[in-house]
């Protein structure tokens, strides 16, 4: 919403940066937040992703900062539990 409202003029690339991090370790993170006897795997090579060039996100999003994935899994999960009528 922020870039939405920026008082900006003409189009400006946002990128919302944040961890980098290998799928193994999301299965790794999925697993212990769930608190389920789940097993979730992830195979193959890590994608290939690349920094993207710098852009305008630090100015239009000035009060951004990233969430970590460990906690961002948690909320998520909560939020599904409780909306799904699932105890968390």
């Amino acid at each position: 919403m922020a870039a939405l409202k920026a008082d900006t003029a003409g189009a400006h690339v946002v990128n919302l940066f944040g961890q980098r991090i290998e799928s193994v370790e999301v299965a790794r993170l999925l697993e212990e937040q769930a608190s389920e006897d789940i097993t979730v795997t992830a195979r193959g090579d890590p994608m290939p992703i690349m920094l993207p060039p710098p852009d305008d996100s630090a100015v239009i999003l000035q009060d951004w900062s990233p969430t970590p994935l460990s906690q961002g899994l948690k909320k998520t999960i909560k939020y599904y539990r409780a909306n799904a009528g699932v105890e968390s």
